[in-house]
């Protein structure tokens, strides 16, 4: 009965005494309240900066923040802090480059409140098992030497360049929601919907089939040439305006010249700029002022 006893004490003490697992609970850990600020450095680009501006994530492009698409941003956020490591890989710095998480093949992700570093990693090769249909990402801890393997593709994630995470949008709205639109400045014109007789001009019922494909290209209309060389208080009067009436809201998109050449702004996109390129071309079909011959050109 001793025996028995002395052995049970023993078992039990050897279980509390055992080595205890080295792989944390998860990859990257901080305090949500706490994060303000993302400095992200790809293998493939400059580094740049996402920060938390009264609540809303923004880029600073120079000096001044600029809009972004952030239900990406939270999305990887959110994929990144739950990725939980399955096992290490490796534990010694010269296989670093095998997984691509050495300082000049990964993409660094650092975690701030301020100037204050809360976590950070760096995010290296993705690996597909083909025969299992799935994507793993080799990640380490930025000040450790262990790498280890997450599930997901954490890499396409993270690896992208500043403009990848911008609000490109100038406009987003239903086709069918269109009511009026309205253009002047180097070109006067306007069109309005009715139920009963369709899209018009002055009265003048116009093709619809090409009025149509003219309303569906403004109701879309996206576009990554930023200029954030502009600030918008060098902008002054515009020489071209493009008003967007729907049922719900109203979007206006603005043309105008200055010293560092023409820029077009969007309601729907406050803060950024964009130079007009081949968009000109979308939201002005005809050449000529006068509305009767513009839409003949757009009627075409």
């Amino acid at each position: 009965m001793a025996l028995l006893i002395v052995g049970s004490i023993f078992a039990i003490t050897s279980r509390n005494n055992a080595p205890k697992s080295t792989i944390p609970a998860t990859v990257v850990s901080y305090d949500s309240l706490q994060l303000n600020r993302l400095v992200v450095d790809t293998k493939d680009g400059e580094p740049y900066e996402l920060k938390l501006d009264n609540g809303v994530w923004k880029l600073l492009a120079g000096e001044k923040l600029v809009s972004i698409e952030s239900e990406g941003l939270e999305s990887a956020l959110s994929s990144i802090k739950a990725a939980k490591p399955k096992r290490v890989v490796s534990r010694k710095e010269e296989n670093w480059p095998n997984y691509e998480v050495d300082d000049s093949s990964c993409t660094k992700l650092m975690f701030y409140n301020g100037s204050e570093a809360l976590a950070g990693v760096c995010i290296g090769k993705l690996d597909f098992n083909q025969q299992k249909r799935s994507m793993t990402t080799f990640i380490r801890q930025y000040d450790a030497n262990d790498v280890y393997i997450v599930d997901g593709p954490i890499t396409f994630d993270w690896n992208k360049k500043a403009n990848d995470w911008r609000n490109k949008q100038l406009v987003s709205v239903n086709v069918g929601d269109i009511q009026k639109v309205v253009v002047s400045g180097i070109n006067n014109f306007s069109l309005v919907k009715s139920e009963e007789l369709g899209w018009s001009t002055q009265g003048i019922d116009l093709d619809s089939a090409g009025i149509e494909k003219y309303i569906s290209g403004i109701a879309n209309i996206t576009s990554s040439d930023f200029n954030d060389e502009v600030e918008a208080a060098e902008a002054g009067s515009p020489s071209l305006t493009l008003e967007i009436y729907t049922d719900t809201e109203n979007v206006t998109l603005s043309m105008h010249s200055t010293a560092k050449g023409e820029v077009l702004q969007s309601t729907s996109n406050p803060g950024s700029m964009f130079s007009p390129g081949e968009l000109l071309n979308k939201l002005l079909p005809a050449t000529s002022a006068e509305p009767a011959e513009a839409m003949e050109v757009i009627v075409e």
